[in-house]
């Protein structure tokens, strides 16, 4: 849904709607459902002429803080291109610099509490609107360095680290950690080097193609597993993206997952879900919270892919 204001004037005069707050308790609401179901809510913010100030950009950003939308989507006004050639140079004349200010502005801010908005015109417009990657490749070009973007807060969209002992109570069976050639789950191990095992590699992201090269050298990564109807069917190197839904159509052995912090409960049990039998892999990242938040001699050892 596109909420494109911070503020309840700006809403009112960009929707012609006084129903700001309401839509923000939907908002909560649609977010809840999407974190204790298989959905996702994505918000959108547009930047127009008159949502660029400061108090739409603090607004947005500390609304969505406090609604935790699985996905927050960040794009730019083209209704003053709609009557020009897709390939317009200088956007006609039109000034998208207030546009992108604000963006980066915004942008920032998110990341700055460990919130990493999707710029939509990369992931939804690419390559139809070719304006829309000429502003990308100017925001993009003047976003500081990730490392530079700190904070003491993490005020992340979605579920905070995980409860590490309820985690493994619930699925202590069936998390392993790959050590050499073994899988090991407690007193069980399996041998990699026996048999080529199919697994499945979740959620998509921006590295999963260099996490897939590396699984191969032990396994058969046979799918990519994500939640995003956008993905479902593309692939990844020589890899289809599938749902979910699809994991027990696939009959795989285990499913490595490399995740944040925030959602790796979320996916353990969506795939728990869908598969009540699969075998899961936790990464490295994961082992360090697992060893840094050991409450009792229940715990596993996970160790280091």
């Amino acid at each position: 849904m596109s909420l494109d204001a911070g503020t309840s004037a700006t809403y009112n005069k960009t929707k012609k709607s006084t129903k700001y707050e309401t839509v923000l308790e939907n908002i909560v609401r649609y977010s809840h459902a999407g974190r204790t179901g298989d959905g996702a809510v994505s918000v959108k913010y547009i930047f127009t002429e008159n949502n660029c100030g400061d108090d739409d950009i603090l607004g947005f950003v500390y609304a969505m803080i406090a609604c935790r939308p699985q996905e927050i989507w960040l794009t730019f006004d083209f209704d003053p291109l709609s009557d020009l050639p897709a390939n317009e140079p200088n956007f006609g004349g039109y000034d998208y610099s207030r546009h992108i200010d604000a963006y980066i502005k915004m942008y920032e801010l998110f990341r700055k509490y460990g919130i990493v908005p999707i710029h939509y015109a990369e992931k939804h417009l690419a390559p139809a609107s070719l304006h829309g990657k000429e502003l990308l490749r100017m925001v993009k070009g003047r976003l500081r360095p990730e490392y530079l973007i700190q904070s003491d807060l993490d005020l992340r969209v979605g579920e905070q680290t995980p409860n590490t002992e309820q985690l493994t109570q619930t699925h202590q069976n069936r998390i392993f950690h790959l050590d050499g050639n073994l899988l090991k789950c407690g007193d069980l191990s399996i041998s990699v080097s026996d048999k080529r095992l199919d697994i499945g590699v979740a959620p998509a992201s921006h590295h999963v193609e260099f996490t897939i090269a590396e699984l191969s050298k032990q396994f058969n990564v046979r799918s990519v597993i994500d939640k995003d109807i956008v993905y479902t069917g593309k692939e990844i190197g020589d890899v289809k993206i599938i749902s979910y839904q699809d994991i027990s159509v696939q009959k795989l052995d285990f499913i490595y997952v490399k995740a944040t912090d925030e959602i790796l409960a979320d996916i353990i049990e969506c795939i728990q879900n869908h598969d009540s039998h699969i075998g899961i892999i936790i990464d490295k990242k994961h082992a360090q919270i697992f060893s840094t938040k050991r409450q009792s001699t229940r715990i596993i050892e996970i160790h280091p892919l």
